[in-house]
């Protein structure tokens, strides 16, 4: 289990959550500080291409982009309403190793 949390210059958070499971399974949970949150469970398949927009009441927006590739490679694209971009990216290899990478739009960047 990978946990991302990431502050926001405008004063909210996002927190990411992936779950990897039996059959190459990921779960993306985002938890904005204006109490909205999302949730999005993707199956991974060869490939498969999925995009996810979700529209929050408070104004902002978030949007997931999940490309699938050879050897069952997912990346998440998260744009935040208040202009941030968080950038995650998921490789899964031998024994169900993860790597997680954040780009932050001010130009910083994050491995976990």
């Amino acid at each position: 289990r990978v946990r991302v949390l990431v502050e926001l210059g405008c004063g909210h958070e996002a927190r990411i959550r992936v779950e990897l499971g039996c059959g190459y399974e990921a779960r993306i949970r985002v938890e904005l500080g204006c109490g909205y949150e999302a949730r999005i469970r993707v199956e991974l398949g060869c490939g498969y291409e999925a995009r996810f927009r979700v529209e929050l009441g408070c104004g902002y927006e978030a949007r997931f982009r999940v490309e699938l590739g050879c050897g069952y490679e997912a990346r998440f694209r998260v744009e935040l309403g208040c202009g941030y971009e968080v950038r995650v990216r998921v490789e899964l290899g031998c024994g169900h190793e993860v790597r997680v990478r954040v780009e932050l739009g001010c130009g910083h960047e994050a491995m976990v």
